[in-house]
């Protein structure tokens, strides 16, 4: 990724991803179950 920040160990986008990786694991949940 193209991201340039100073705290490597936890970039910006990191809470983003996480919190979009569980929405969307709880939308294909809703939709698998």
């Amino acid at each position: 990724m193209e991201w340039e920040d100073e705290h490597v160990g936890c970039p910006k986008w990191y809470p983003l991803f996480l919190s979009g990786l569980g929405l969307g694991s709880l939308v294909l949940y809703q939709l698998f179950a």
